[in-house]
């Protein structure tokens, strides 16, 4: 099979995103002591050593085994919660991708409804 392009993404400035070998999980609710998010809850992701030095990151963002209806958003932690979601759900597991900032080695990630939230990064600057 041919290889992958590197595809360049704007985030306001020219970044490029080299997209790994296998994907790489940094958050699985289900496998933490702490659990399900619950409903409001903001958590600090920490990057894995290999993705420390990112800036940005493409990740695919799942909620599984939610309460109810809600949101997840991720963002790279700097202000307050962003007014705009990356993952709507209903309850039954959903993922869709996004691409977000890194801050200090680690993102934010926050749920509107209780739900556990998985992280699979899929490529990094």
């Amino acid at each position: 099979p041919l290889p992958l392009p590197t595809p360049i993404i704007d985030l306001g400035k020219k970044i490029t995103m080299k997209v790994l070998d296998t994907p790489a999980r940094i958050y699985d609710s289900r496998t933490v002591k702490s659990g399900k998010l619950n409903a409001g809850e903001t958590r600090s992701i920490k990057m894995p050593k290999e993705l420390a030095d990112a800036s940005a990151i493409h990740v695919t963002v799942t909620s599984t085994d939610a309460d109810g209806t809600g949101w997840v958003t991720i963002w790279n932690g700097n202000g307050d919660v962003p007014a705009t979601s990356n993952l709507n759900y209903s309850g039954a597991a959903i993922a869709n991708t996004t691409v977000t900032a890194v801050s200090g080695g680690s993102v934010k990630v926050n749920a509107s409804a209780a739900t556990h939230v998985i992280l699979d990064v899929v490529a990094a600057d």
